[in-house]
């Protein structure tokens, strides 16, 4: 769910989401995400993890909290809070990194085609 929210959110910046719809489903399943998220404090190994499946006896990764949920998670967690681009558009150039301002605005002038990997 992670990765799939992840694909949403980049579809809006790159101005694919004329009704807001992968806007909602972004932040439904950040939101479910969240709730899910395990962090214990215990420093073994599935604290601060991502299941693969939900339930965890699921189909998916059966019992295990793959190290690529976390990393779907926090790209998610980091495109919401940040308004980070990921993956990066390296077309519009190193000078205009992640984080400079009116960086969605440039990608939503683009035509859909030409904005680079989803």
């Amino acid at each position: 769910m992670a990765q799939t929210a992840v694909i949403w959110k980049r579809w809006g910046q790159v101005g694919l989401d004329e009704d807001g719809s992968f806007a909602a489903a972004f932040e439904k399943a950040l939101s479910y995400l969240k709730s899910r998220h395990r962090i214990t404090g215990s420093g073994l190994p599935d604290d601060g993890g991502v299941a693969g499946s939900s339930p965890i006896w699921g189909a998916y990764a059966r019992f295990e909290f793959p190290n690529w949920a976390a990393k779907f998670f926090a790209d998610a967690l980091l495109m919401k809070t940040a308004d980070l681009v990921i993956p990066s558009d390296t077309s519009l150039g190193k000078s205009a990194g992640p984080f400079a301002p009116g960086r969605a605005a440039r990608l939503q002038e683009r035509a859909p085609t030409e904005a680079g990997v989803l």
